[in-house]
């Protein structure tokens, strides 16, 4: 659910309304300043921002009091979340993306050729540090990556990488990349999910995907609640407080890209998978493919666990012949 739709939810709850528009207007909804207090409480608890009443004035709608949450949730220098592992602003910049944990420490196994022909920015997890709210939306984390690279790199990248559920985050770059720039983007996707999985790995048909997205729901719930709790407490760089700092980001990317396909669109991709999944993905993404669209698939021995570091060599050289850097 995207910060828009929620903040509606809160609109009708607080003001204990049946229904309200995105374009509601607080005053003209009947809204007293009890129910102001109430509303920019319920906003600040869920989205971990700090925000006065006053707001309303200025922000009086669900859709625009988003865009003042949205902005204060992706203020300051979005460069933090990018580390440059080879430089050369004369280089094609290739970004990237962390898996479920929100490391981008993978990125360091792209071997010497690879970096010397190419500009690798490494995309760490939005969340993990102290004091920044994760964020559980996979349209707005799409958004802000491209936004931390193209800020980073001075331009728009055309090469997109991710390993795991970074594969999916990478994939949606693409997309919004090419919408905004009319070029073709390259993808390399390192043991990806399958496409609209609520589990985000290959699982058995008959599974209860009602429950599963209760069930994500709850902890979701429950870690952005301890993680609230422990920031409250100064605990943040403590043992449980990095615990769960964690977990309210790898259950928040979860439950954003749960269920998760983009629109397919103009690109090329590399898919490599493990032999654990690739039947399941190669078949997802073949069939994901537009008319305008290409793929490259190879399939290699190992679980989707430690794959990266088990066929490193082959993977690289993968890389380095899709992306012509031989």
């Amino acid at each position: 659910m995207d910060t828009t739709a929620r903040i509606v939810g809160i609109f009708r709850d607080e003001m204990r309304l049946p229904a309200v528009s995105a374009d509601g207007n607080f005053f003209d909804l009947g809204g007293d300043s009890l129910m102001a207090e109430n509303i920019i409480l319920a906003v600040q608890e869920a989205f971990a921002v700090k925000l006065q009443t006053s707001v309303l004035l200025k922000a009086s709608t669900p859709r625009d009091l988003a865009a003042v949450v949205q902005g204060q949730r992706h203020a300051g220098d979005l460069s933090r979340l990018v580390t440059e592992i080879s430089g050369g602003t004369e280089k094609p910049a290739m970004v990237m993306v962390h898996g479920m944990g929100g490391s981008s420490l993978f990125a360091n196994r792209l071997d010497d050729t690879i970096r010397s022909r190419a500009r690798i920015l490494a995309m760490r997890g939005m969340g993990l540090g102290e004091g920044e709210a994760p964020l559980d939306d996979a349209d707005e984390i799409s958004g802000l990556y491209l936004d931390a690279a193209r800020s980073y790199a001075g331009q728009t990248p055309n090469i997109f990488g991710g390993i795991c559920v970074g594969g999916l985050i990478a994939l949606t770059m693409g997309l919004k990349a090419q919408t905004e720039s009319g070029k073709r983007p390259q993808l390399v996707l390192i043991d990806p999910p399958p496409l609209g999985s609520l589990w985000l790995k290959p699982v058995k048909a008959g599974r209860d995907a009602k429950a599963r997205r209760g069930s994500l729901d709850r902890q979701v719930r429950f870690w952005r609640a301890v993680s609230r709790v422990c920031e409250r407490f100064g605990l943040g760089r403590s043992v449980i407080g990095r615990k769960a700092r964690r977990e309210n980001f790898k259950k928040s990317l979860t439950r954003a890209f749960a269920g998760f396909t983009p629109a397919s669109y103009p690109c090329d991709v590399l898919l490599v998978a493990s032999s654990q999944w690739g039947e399941t993905t190669l078949a997802d993404y073949q069939k994901w493919l537009g008319p305008e669209a290409s793929i490259r698939t190879a399939v290699m021995p190992g679980q989707h666990r430690d794959f990266q570091r088990v066929n490193r060599d082959r993977i690289n050289a993968t890389i380095r012949e899709f992306l012509g850097l031989e």
